[in-house]
């Protein structure tokens, strides 16, 4: 006997007999299920894959996630595949990826997140970024600089010296010494370095003068400045580095000369007895 359906019901197949006799009917697909499941999957397919790599936008300093399409087309590194397997966090920058962390992004996104100085630093730069069209010239680092000495100063106006320290010891010294300063440091060397020359190296040059000179005075700062130049020099000669350079102790004595201006400003009679010796 035939199977009866009324209109706009399910279709039915018939499905195995049992021990009366009858058979067991079971409703089929509704239309367009299938086709449905396979254009789900081929969306699927067609969806971007997603990488643990990011990059900073020139106008915007803030970072992007890459998907793995884009990463193969700008990066350069022959370890590629390799890093993508890993599932760390990199920024790419001129082809080439730099190690970074889920925390870094983070904070780089969310600037709140940083150490308060380490938070107006990125939000710093990402303003100049935006002002700029992302176009920073030769020498940014020194306004970049006194901007940020001027916020940790800010931050304890009646005690000037604890701002100084705090930006000194903050920005002045090696990345990986300092490492809440990294969100700051990936972005002004993914967008804020014009070339070389210009680097974040150049803002460490400028702090660790101007906090040397504040603190010590000039014949320390003379000392370790030039000092710390003639072992570049001779580190060069074995192959180490890249020797004395002349951008640096620009930066050097910019710094410097910063450190003494703020030294008299909030110093006044022991900056004069300072001069005297």
């Amino acid at each position: 006997m035939g199977s009866s359906k009324t209109p706009g019901s399910l279709g039915t197949v018939a499905g195995p007999a049992i021990n009366d006799g009858t058979t067991v009917r079971a409703k089929s697909s509704p239309p367009g299920v299938i086709a449905h499941s396979r254009d789900e999957k081929a969306e699927a397919e067609a969806k971007p894959v997603e990488t643990n790599v990011y990059e900073i936008q020139k106008t915007t300093g803030t970072a992007r996630r890459l998907n793995e399409a884009e990463v193969r087309t700008k990066c350069k590194d022959p370890n590629l595949a390799a890093r993508l397997q890993s599932r760390k966090f990199f920024i790419l920058h001129g082809g080439h990826l730099t190690p970074s962390s889920q925390d870094t992004i983070n904070k780089i996104n969310d600037p709140s997140q940083c150490e308060r100085i380490v938070g107006f630093a990125v939000r710093k730069i990402q303003a100049d970024a935006v002002a700029a069209g992302g176009k920073f010239l030769d020498g940014y680092y020194v306004g970049f600089a006194k901007a940020v000495v001027e916020a940790a100063i800010s931050f304890t106006p009646k005690k000037p010296d604890d701002g100084v320290a705090l930006a000194g010891e903050t920005f002045g010294f090696e990345v990986g010494d300092r490492p809440s300063v990294l969100p700051a440091y990936q972005i002004y060397d993914a967008i804020a370095r014009a070339d070389d020359e210009n680097g974040y190296d150049k803002v460490q040059h400028f702090m660790r003068s101007m906090y040397l000179q504040y603190s010590s005075g000039s014949d320390v700062t003379d000392v370790f400045q030039y000092a710390k130049e003639i072992r570049d020099e001779v580190k060069s000669w074995f192959g180490g580095g890249q020797g004395y350079n002349g951008k640096d102790m620009l930066a050097n004595n910019r710094g410097q000369a910063y450190g003494q201006q703020l030294y008299a400003k909030y110093h006044p009679i022991r900056n004069f007895l300072r001069n005297l010796d």
